[in-house]
């Protein structure tokens, strides 16, 4: 069954949220090579690794009922 528009929208929305995700863990991961700020960032790290996961977890809901 193909994805509906609101299924499309949210599939949009997630795809961007994982990226800018991803984007501020590269920053604050590796804070020399991407203009980051200072290294011991873990609770934030973790915290923005528990969204991701989420995100994935819909994403692949998503992709399950297509």
């Amino acid at each position: 069954m193909p994805l509906s528009l609101d299924d499309k929208a949210l599939r949009h929305d997630l795809t961007e949220a994982r990226f800018a995700i991803q984007r501020q863990l590269e920053v604050l991961r590796y804070p020399n090579s991407v203009r980051g700020g200072p290294p011991g960032n873990r609770e934030i790290i973790g915290r923005l690794q528990a969204q991701l996961k989420e995100i994935e977890q819909a994403l692949a809901t998503l992709d399950e009922g297509a």
